[in-house]
């Protein structure tokens, strides 16, 4: 695995880390239910991973 893979994946773990709860509990509060909740954090983030430039999020909350 190379150093850009390496760093692409601790800043996702980070991200996830650091915003899948408050995301969570945000959407929970948007939709008023906890498994549609949990599958649309769920897409977000497929979407982080998908991102190619994951470096470039700089307000993951805004």
């Amino acid at each position: 695995m190379s150093a850009t893979d390496q760093s692409r994946i601790t800043a996702v773990t980070l991200l996830y880390r650091e915003h899948h709860s408050w995301l969570l509990n945000w959407l929970h509060k948007q939709v008023a239910c906890r498994i549609q909740a949990e599958d649309h954090a769920h897409d977000t983030f497929l979407r982080v991973i998908a991102a190619r430039d994951v470096h470039s999020i700089r307000e993951p909350r805004a």
